[in-house]
């Protein structure tokens, strides 16, 4: 089965190369994604080579990153990303790695010149990276492999079966899974993961917001965007897909005749469509700014920049999190709850439903589409007491779930021990 799936993707890849390397989150790193110009490690504890494919995956693992290097000051740490936003990400965090590196192809060769450089003790795969032929020879080179906040989603769960008809079980060969919740637990369990090795250990995505106030200088984002303290209120949209952009500025155009003095701030999902959103809003009577161009006197600011939204919610008077409304199964609502800011969040949220249990009611409100969205934040604008109240609970709730990279560190270094 090995052999057939490797010729095939030796049929497929030159054929894909060309729309890899024009993919403007893929391009770069083209040496790396072969395996090569990657140094073999010095000399210390466990090597641990932890994997993310995009910016927040790799925000993920930071968490733990840090925890274990609390807890093993001497570990050789690797991080690797799929996407320049991921490694972006990573290379910002340098001083937690000992090398931070673009994710080989999964092609025999690739992986074969990592794992001979790397030589780790352990590789940590985010949410559902599972790459076959990495995990092939990681096995025969005796390296343990861990899901890292273990997710199956319902939606691709059938697609996994299919999947492992071509590749062989890849959650069999998984050593230890550290899954996000129970609901999770029960998925991998359904693809044949053993029951000893699974641990519901949380998701380290709501242990984010420390690391980002330890990272960041929160006074040089105001004064870098021009920011005043005057009390107006701010609505933070945080990773907004297509259509949500004029969602929001429609709503702000009317509610700026009630709150003229209310101020937006947009952070796209994908940077790729900063000029469709700067087309956009260009159709609206408003001052607009980047935020690595802000002008003073802004009434949108559009985020042109990674890593950075946590900075906004700070700033925030009220949140909403995109990917909701058009159908892309959400984001992140716990990062701006903890905050201690209400979150306004749509109908669609099956990539983070244990986020959706978590705040629900208490500081989380879901809306059915734009029309309700418009009436809550009118309601919660007109009631500022509400709203803090609200934003209270919320930062209660996310607070109650936080100390999953700690149970991740102590599984990891127990399996490795």
């Amino acid at each position: 089965m090995r052999l057939v799936r490797i010729i095939i993707t030796y049929l497929v890849f030159p054929w894909l190369s060309p729309f890899l390397l024009l993919n403007t989150r893929l391009r770069n790193g083209f040496w790396q994604r072969f395996g090569f110009g990657i140094a073999s490690p010095q000399n210390g504890g466990p090597h641990i080579w932890l994997h993310g494919a995009s910016a927040g995956d790799i925000l993920a693992l930071v968490t733990t990153a840090r925890s274990i290097r609390t807890h093993t000051p001497d570990a050789i740490l690797t991080i690797t990303a799929m996407t320049d936003s991921g490694f972006s990400v990573a290379s910002r965090h340098k001083d937690l790695f000992n090398q931070v590196r673009y994710f080989p192809w999964d092609l025999p060769g690739s992986v074969r010149r990592t794992l001979q450089n790397l030589k780790p003790d352990a590789i940590v795969l985010e949410y559902a990276e599972l790459w076959p032929e990495l995990m092939h020879q990681a096995r025969q080179a005796g390296v343990r492999l861990i899901l890292h906040n273990g997710r199956f989603s319902r939606e691709r769960f059938e697609g996994y079966h299919k999947l492992f008809r071509f590749t062989g079980n890849l959650v069999e060969q998984l050593d230890l899974l550290l899954m996000r919740d129970a609901a999770e637990q029960k998925r991998a369990l359904a693809l044949g993961a053993a029951p000893e090795k699974i641990h519901v250990t949380g998701n380290t995505k709501f242990d984010q917001l420390q690391t980002v106030q330890e990272s960041r200088d929160n006074h040089a984002f105001k004064d870098s965007i021009h920011f005043q303290d005057d009390g107006a209120p701010i609505l933070v949209a945080g990773s907004t897909h297509d259509g949500e952009e004029a969602i929001l500025l429609d709503s702000l155009m009317r509610l700026r005749t009630k709150f003229p003095t209310l101020r937006l701030i947009i952070a796209p999902r994908y940077l790729e469509k900063l000029p469709k959103i700067q087309e956009l809003v260009a159709q609206y009577d408003l001052k607009v700014s980047f935020r690595t161009q802000a002008n003073p006197g802004w009434d949108v600011l559009i985020l042109d920049t990674v890593g950075e939204l946590s900075l906004a919610y700070a700033l925030s008077t009220l949140v909403f999190v995109g990917g909701s409304i058009n159908d892309r199964g959400g984001h992140n609502i716990i990062e701006p709850a903890l905050y201690e800011r209400p979150v306004i969040f749509g109908p669609y949220m099956s990539n983070v439903e244990d986020s959706v249990q978590i705040l629900l009611g208490r500081g989380g409100l879901q809306v059915s589409g734009p029309e309700q969205l418009e009436r809550i934040l009118d309601e919660l604008l007109s009631h500022p007491e509400q709203a803090q109240d609200l934003g209270l609970k919320a930062g209660a709730q996310a607070r109650s779930v936080q100390g999953a990279a700690q149970r991740n560190t102590k599984a990891i270094m127990d399996l490795l021990s």
